[in-house]
């Protein structure tokens, strides 16, 4: 839980160069204009790639700049006070995309010609310890979050809130969170079995695997997996999409290892 003066800090993300997908589950107290995540490449205002979550007029903000200026995309729908949201905020070189509790992603693409996302700083979440050095001008929220985030993941790993923070301040446990399950975890049709009061275990649906099922088995048997944030492509010609940089069916082999 956070109290409007509150962050926590992470290692800042990797290998989010060319693509990067940021899923976060979150409810607000009251409705203001606030920030949820931020990371940044430079520890100075108005310079720099960075990409941020905020709410803004009651609607989430997904933005990103590559260096060559920065894109927003917005949501349709608004937020609801005391009710729990997902966000799904994805980029793949210059395209963006954003959907809020499973709805229709809205997109948009940042200026030409700049591809390549650079964040050497720390991922802040829930606010940051100091917003003279993030530039308010460029997320347009000036405060942090009242409420509560459940869980963060970054490429469909998920990030362990409680273990592996760096910093935080005035972080509480949420008041009147919801059981595991409650918060639906589990992805694409896949079942949620509770494990405890504090965890829970998913039973995937055919052609998933991972904690939460969020990750498509793919090959003529779907036993298989992309790697290196490779993204199943939908041709039968081939198995997966690789990013810059990788090759093979499964986007197993780097380039140079490819050539030789």
């Amino acid at each position: 839980m956070f109290e409007g003066n509150s962050f926590m800090s992470f290692a800042g993300i990797q290998g989010g160069l060319l693509h990067l997908k940021v899923s976060m589950r979150f409810k607000v107290r009251e409705l203001e204009d606030v920030l949820l995540l931020y990371n940044g490449q430079r520890n100075m205002p108005f310079q720099g790639d960075f990409i941020s979550l905020t709410i803004k007029d009651s609607k989430i903000e997904f933005r990103f700049n590559l260096g060559s200026g920065t894109v927003v995309i917005r949501s349709e729908v608004n937020i609801t006070a005391g009710q729990w949201h997902t966000i799904v905020a994805e980029r793949y070189s210059r395209d963006g995309s954003l959907s809020i509790d499973g709805g229709v992603a809205i997109k948009d693409q940042s200026p030409c010609c700049a591809a390549g996302l650079n964040l050497a700083l720390p991922l802040f979440i829930g606010g940051v310890e100091n917003f003279n050095k993030i530039s308010v001008r460029r997320v347009a929220v000036s405060r942090g979050l009242k409420g509560c985030i459940s869980d963060i993941l970054i490429d469909d790993q998920e990030i362990d809130l409680i273990n592996s923070y760096r910093e935080l301040k005035n972080v509480k446990q949420c008041i009147g969170g919801l059981l595991p399950c409650q918060l639906q975890p589990c992805l694409h049709n896949s079942t949620c079995v509770p494990v405890g009061k504090t965890d829970f275990k998913c039973t995937c649906a055919f052609g998933y695997t991972g904690k939460r099922c969020e990750t498509m088995l793919v090959g003529p048997e779907r036993d298989k997996i992309c790697l290196n944030n490779g993204l199943p492509f939908p041709s039968l010609e081939r198995i997966c999409a690789c990013p810059l940089g990788y090759a093979g069916e499964r986007c197993d082999r780097g380039m140079l290892n490819f050539m030789l």
